[in-house]
């Protein structure tokens, strides 16, 4: 039994080397030689007792002393040396643990150390250093022994190694790559065996090219089958984030190349949403997703132009309106409030939006200029377009209406009057005069003594008379009126808008403001009476014509009771809605008032005596009946260069007799 001390003692005596060691290294061995060790023998003997209990000799840095040192610390306390410095001490007494830095020229430097790493010892590493190309292998000196020789093996293999080119056809290239970088990743982290070489995307990205030893190729073939096959189509709607939907659908698809439209990816764009749906597998789906977040980044400037649109047949300022309210339920930006802000979702995907102030001032804004009836908009250029589209279906020329309004009232009345009036001077006895008359106002007799003074009754009136004596006056009229006002007026309106024709006749009447000392007539204010026509058409589908009309008639039916009071005033009023077609009239009215009246006047008692009774009364009796209708033709003027307008306008010309003051060319003939 041998302390191990004694023994690195003795192998240092007998060889002639420096040995260090600390108190560390105790523990003693039990030797059984049968024959003499030689030198080389002795080391080797000594090195391993050494490894045996933990510890092994290096030589440390520049220095060439062999320190016994734990083989856990060995490592990182062994000299660094090149391949010749260790191909050249080989056939010396080396240290047992030894660093050598290996040059590789062919292999792939991580093949290299996936292939040593099996035969490094537990206390072992093999590091690749790729500025240099090298491997550094650590080691003790019976592993490094072995690992340069199979180093050499890999290096020589080498010439045998060509590139294989491997189609794909359901994936792109780059993507199967890395998905056999990730896999070859989880196979070296759990331990399995590696597969040599290198794999790289061809330039088409339609193939793959592997670079490895003949007898790895079927291997990497397999790898590649794998992972070559069909992925499930996702359909996907993504915004536009404020562009144009169907030039972003174009670029997608140039941009993917045509691998993309070989495997089944599509792209539909809506311009009127600002969405695109596409349909594509997850890496596509990424690509698209990364494209538009790049096409988001660009300057506001170019997203956000400035345009004008020239309006020809509606107002700007109204047109304005009418988008502005667009605007604000989303329809035009193609946003709603839920919208503005989101992230990706299953089955859509949303580029992020601003919000707050920032929003506030990326919305569509819009300017009306009413000198060149234009709209100046600024807004993302989707926004813009299809703000472009619905200023193309707002701004048409309405076609025009000519209504044509019959206004007519008719009034009929009927009168009777008769009546007897008596008036006789009796004389009596003693010089007594006695009178009795029988008078209705029919005529002033008994006025005066003559007793025909005043008489201007109208009809037929008959008087007998014996002045001083009697008088007798009978009077029958009977009166019949019938009465027509007509007014045709036309008007040319707009479709969509309202006309409206007033003949009305004003009745002022007063106010009498009394004070204590004096009192003051002023004016108090007007009745109107007369008529109020207003009408609204609306062209619908098939040249039929919605009209919605109100109509007043009114007028005066008699004298004020004061001065101070509006006269008595009747009005007839229509209100309604109607859908007839193009050319035909409408009529509409018909209101009928009717009034009956009878009076009868006589003298009491004898007004009741059968036929004697008829010269003792009377009768008066009356009545009226008033109508108004409205008729209305509307008719539409679609001519575009207004032919329809110019003969009607000509044709009225000519019935009134007017001189245009146009000249008339005459012929003149040329000689």
């Amino acid at each position: 039994m041998v302390e191990l001390p004694r023994l690195v003692d003795l192998a240092a005596d007998r060889l002639g080397l420096n040995i260090e060691y600390d108190t560390r290294l105790t523990g003693s061995v039990t030797l059984r030689l049968h024959n003499d060790l030689n030198n080389t023998d002795l080391w080797i003997l000594t090195n391993r007792l050494l490894r045996a209990q933990g510890f092994t000799t290096v030589h440390m840095a520049n220095d060439d002393t062999l320190s016994v040192v734990p083989i856990g610390t060995a490592g990182s306390l062994a000299r660094m040396e090149s391949l010749d410095r260790y191909q050249e001490s080989a056939n010396g007494v080396t240290a047992g643990f030894r660093a050598v830095l290996i040059p590789i020229d062919a292999r792939s430097l991580d093949d290299i150390v996936s292939s040593i790493t099996p035969l490094l010892s537990p206390s072992g590493t093999a590091t690749a250093i790729p500025q240099s190309r090298h491997v550094l292998v650590m080691d003790l000196s019976p592993r490094i022994e072995a690992i340069i020789p199979a180093i050499a093996s890999l290096e020589s293999d080498t010439a045998a190694i060509r590139p294989v080119e491997v189609p794909v056809i359901n994936l792109p290239a780059e993507r199967i790559v890395t998905l056999l970088a990730q896999l070859t990743a989880k196979r070296a982290a759990s331990g399995a065996s590696p597969v040599r070489g290198e794999i790289m995307a061809g330039p088409d990205n339609r193939s793959i090219l592997i670079v490895a030893p003949p007898g790895e190729i079927e291997k990497w073939r397999d790898l590649v089958a794998q992972f070559d096959r069909r992925e499930a189509d996702q359909t996907v709607s993504y915004s536009s984030g404020g562009m144009n939907a169907s030039q972003i659908a174009g670029s997608l698809t140039n941009l993917l190349g045509e691998s993309a439209s070989n495997n089944g990816f599509s792209v539909a764009a809506d311009d009127l949403t600002g969405s695109l749906v596409v349909t594509a597998t997850p890496a596509q789906h990424e690509r698209v997703l990364a494209i538009l977040e790049r096409l988001a980044e660009s300057p506001e400037a170019v997203r956000r132009p400035t345009r004008t649109f020239r309006l020809k047949n509606r107002d700007a300022e109204e047109v304005v309106g009418i988008v502005q309210s667009l605007i604000s339920s989303g329809v035009v930006t193609g946003s709603t409030p839920e919208s503005n802000t989101g992230t990706a979702s299953a089955g859509s995907a949303l580029l992020p939006r601003p919000t707050g102030t920032e929003a506030a001032t990326r919305e569509l804004q819009l300017t009306a200029d009413p000198g060149t009836n234009s709209i100046i908009a600024i807004g993302e250029v989707a926004e813009l377009e299809r703000l472009e589209r619905l200023l193309k279906d707002l701004d048409v020329r309405r076609p025009q209406v000519l209504l044509e309004i019959l206004i007519v009232s008719l009034s009929e009345s009927d009168s009777l009057d008769l009546g007897v009036e008596i008036d006789a001077l009796i004389n009596g006895p003693n010089d007594t005069v006695a009178k009795l008359s029988s008078l209705f106002g029919l005529s002033s007799t008994g006025a005066s003594a003559s007793g025909i003074d005043g008489n201007r009754g109208a009809g037929l009136t008959g008087i007998v008379l014996n002045p001083g004596d009697f008088s007798v006056v009978l009077r029958a009229l009977q009166s019949l009126n019938e009465g027509r006002s007509l007014s045709i007026p036309k008007i040319l309106v707009a479709s969509n808008e309202q006309a409206s024709l007033n003949s009305v006749l004003e009745q002022p009447f007063t106010t009498l403001n009394a004070s204590d000392t004096v009192a003051t007539t002023s004016f108090g204010g007007s009745s109107d009476a007369g008529t109020e026509v207003s009408v609204r058409p609306q062209i619908a589908e098939g040249d039929h014509l919605r009209l919605e009309y109100q109509i007043s008639l009114s007028a005066f039916v008699g004298d004020a009771a004061d001065s101070s009071v509006p006269p008595p005033r009747q009005q007839n009023s229509i209100d309604s809605v109607a859908t007839i077609p193009d050319g035909y009239t409408i009529a509409v009215g018909g209101i009928e008032l009717t009034t009956e009246g009878y009076a009868e006047t006589g003298i009491p008692f004898l007004s009741d005596i059968p036929l004697l009774g008829e010269v003792f009364k009377n009768r008066s009796k009356s009545g009226s009946r008033s109508r108004f209708y409205v008729f209305i033709r509307p008719t539409i003027l679609r001519d575009r260069d207004f032919e329809g307008l110019k003969n009607l306008s000509d044709l009225r010309l000519t019935e009134t007799g007017i001189d245009d003051g146009w000249p008339e060319p005459q012929p003149r003939l040329i000689r």
